[in-house]
Parts: C-alpha cells; sequence; structure tokens
C-alpha cells in the first residue's frame, strides 16, 4: 500500500530541517547586529522545529502500517543496523570536526 502524501511530507520535512540548521548556523555567530535581526533569526528558527516531529509521525505511519508485517528480527538486523551505521558514518566525524575546532576542544 503507498500512501501518497507521505512524499511531499518529506519534502517539507527535509527543507524544514536544512532551514532550521543554517538558522542555527547564523544565530552562532557571536555578533548579530540589531536585536531586530536577533530577534527574526529566532522566530524563523523556532518556526522551523515543525520538521523534526514530521519525521517521527512519518516513520510511524510506515512502521506501523497495518499491511506490512514487520518483525522484531528484520527491525534489529535490518533497520536499527541502518541508524547505527548512518550515526557511525556521519555522527561520529562531525562530532570529531566540532570538538577539534571548539574553544574548549584539544584542537588549538
Amino acid at each position: 500500500m503507498r500512501i501518497n502524501y507521505i512524499n511531499g511530507l518529506r519534502l517539507i520535512a527535509t527543507l524544514g530541517v536544512v532551514f532550521l540548521h543554517a538558522s542555527a548556523g547564523i544565530l552562532d555567530l557571536r555578533e548579530i547586529p540589531s536585536p531586530t535581526d536577533k530577534f527574526m533569526h529566532t522566530c524563523f528558527k523556532y518556526s522551523m522545529q515543525f520538521a523534526v516531529p514530521i519525521f517521527v509521525m512519518i516513520s510511524g505511519a510506515l512502521f506501523l502500517n497495518p499491511a506490512k508485517e514487520i518483525g522484531y528480527p528484520l527491525m534489529l538486523r535490518k533497520y536499527v543496523k541502518r541508524i547505527a551505521l548512518a550515526l557511525l558514518i556521519f555522527g561520529l566525524p562531525m562530532c570529531l570536526i566540532e570538538t577539534y575546532f571548539s574553544n574548549s576542544g584539544g584542537g588549538y
């Protein structure tokens, strides 16, 4: 069974996550010129936080589909393995880079 609106939700949530991370990067700058700019960036950042719950709801809609039977062995073997691999490939290097370049890390 194909749920047609899931791809549209994925696109909207992906754009929301990209904008969320971009606005968080701007807010991490030490000097934002005016309080009005800081307020606008903060409003934009918080308006994009809808994206993470959308991804959780999409996962629930796909995993809890009664027409698709997913057992624990398949979930552990396939899905948990993919998540762990993605965290290892992307999360660990980003954590090391952030630690290296932060002031509190051992980078300088």
